[in-house]
């Protein structure tokens, strides 16, 4: 669903749990995960987990997003992550924007997972739908989100988008080692 680029083994949807959360109604560890030990604990597992509701997921994602931010947030200074399109916006950005500590939405850097080869302003740009849903009412910066180029030819933008994303992890990390 959510991907963070801010610490790679560590998987946003993992196991994580507080009792203010919506329980799922089921939760089972993937197998064969690097770094798991199986029973979905280890740093790095993965577990499955379903809700009776998109808004028992919502709730469940949005607070583990928070919980990453605030974490690299403290750690770097800056929270670097991937969202997806589709109908992940609509889910999510009315409780993004009840929860997310507005002091806090300054230091995001938002990247798209799927975004298309289409201008900001078409309705499949997975971009746009975020920026209309959760981006502009949370008074976020145009620079905090990274869209494709869509005025330029797909392997230019795509090496574009790339270059763009490899800075912003790249800066992200000097500020880690204390060189930002």
């Amino acid at each position: 669903l959510l991907g963070t680029f801010s610490e790679p083994s560590r998987n946003l949807l993992g196991t994580v749990t507080e009792p203010s959360l919506p329980a799922p109604v089921s939760s089972s560890p993937a197998a064969g995960v690097a770094g798991g030990a199986g029973d979905g604990t280890a740093r790095g597992a993965r577990t499955r987990e379903v809700f009776a509701s998109p808004d028992g997921l919502a709730t469940r994602a949005v607070a583990l997003l928070l919980e990453a931010a605030a974490a690299a947030i403290a750690e770097r200074g800056v929270f670097v992550v991937a969202v997806s399109g589709g109908s992940i916006p609509a889910l999510l950005a009315p409780e993004l924007l009840a929860a997310a500590p507005r002091d806090q939405l300054s230091r995001w850097r938002l990247f798209l997972a799927d975004e298309r080869h289409v201008a900001e302003s078409h309705p499949d740009s997975s971009l746009g739908e975020w920026r209309r849903r959760f981006l502009e009412p949370a008074g976020m910066g145009s620079v905090q989100a990274v869209g494709v180029a869509a005025a330029l030819p797909l392997p230019q933008a795509a090496e574009l988008y790339e270059e763009k994303l490899l800075a912003t992890l790249r800066e992200a990390a000097a500020a880690a080692a204390g060189g930002g």
